[in-house]
Order: C-alpha cells, then structure tokens, then sequence
C-alpha cells in the first residue's frame, strides 16, 4: 500500500514537469530507488522483538523518499 501511495503521488508529480533534465532525472532514481528499500524496512520492522530503533530506519526511510519526492 505504501509503496502504491509514493507511486501514484510520482506520476502525479512527473504528469506536471516540463522539461525533465539531469537533476529531476537523478532525483527521481533517488526516489525510486529508495521506494524499493521498502519492503525490506518493512520485514525488519515485522521481526519478532523488533526494537524500536528498527522503527526508526522504516521512519528515515519514509521521511527520504517524500524529502525527495519534494526535491523533485
């Protein structure tokens, strides 16, 4: 579901560029690339006796990719 919401929120963003040039280019891959890190914070963070300090690298993780999504 995460994953789905960055993805529609995405191409929103990309249908409203004009010119897409060497930087959007790299922030979009930054984006995309950290999307798919993901379900790998996610499975972490499912581990029995998940500490909170896993919580915390899904939060980070989240809190990058809309940092970069704002960038773009």
């Amino acid at each position: 579901m995460v994953v789905a919401v960055y993805w529609l929120a995405h191409r929103r963003f990309m249908a409203m560029i004009v010119i897409v040039d060497a930087p959007v280019t790299v922030l979009t891959l930054v984006m995309l690339a950290l999307v798919t890190l993901i379900p790998a914070a996610a499975r972490l963070a499912d581990l029995p006796g998940a500490a909170p300090p896993v919580m915390l690298v899904y939060g980070d993780l989240v809190i990058a990719i809309g940092l970069s999504l704002a960038a773009t």
